[in-house]
């Protein structure tokens, strides 16, 4: 009588593991991304790091299975909080004839503990025919490594 306990703990458990584990469809290096200032970014073999005083950004086109509520993860490293990393997430409407118009964007979030934390996470609604971006400004010797989605 105990066998049918054990196959149903073992698919409860697979079941609860699963529904409790973040599935990310994609991830892309952050020499994927579309820099905005070329010259203040140095390529490590993926992860990508600012040499330059100030802040420059980073923008990660995103394709989109399906509409509906996405989160982005960026995996990225800052010296301080004077230098860090903070990145927003946004998704544009298609309307007709290629014209874009209408958005919608998530809250600015930053790394919250530099040096120590290494991920954040942006949220926000994709809806149909829309493209999505996350865009990262980074600071001085700050770098992001890669996003997952």
């Amino acid at each position: 009588m105990k066998a049918p306990f054990k196959v149903l703990s073992i698919a409860a458990f697979t079941f609860g593991t699963a529904a409790t584990t973040p599935a990310f469809a994609r991830s892309i290096p952050a020499s994927y991304a579309l820099p905005y200032a070329d010259p203040c970014f140095s390529n490590g073999g993926g992860p990508i790091t600012n040499n330059c005083p100030d802040y420059a950004n980073l923008e990660f086109p995103l394709s989109m299975d399906a509409s509906g509520w996405v989160s982005a993860t960026v995996h990225a490293w800052a010296p301080d909080a004077a230098h860090n990393v903070c990145c927003i997430a946004e998704s544009m409407v298609e309307e007709g004839g290629g014209a874009w118009i209408g958005w919608r964007r998530s809250s600015e979030i930053c790394l919250s503990m530099p040096r120590l934390n290494t991920t954040l996470t942006v949220t926000w609604y994709a809806p149909s025919n829309s493209a999505s971006h996350v865009y990262c400004s980074v600071g001085q010797e700050a770098r992001v490594n890669f996003i997952e989605w």
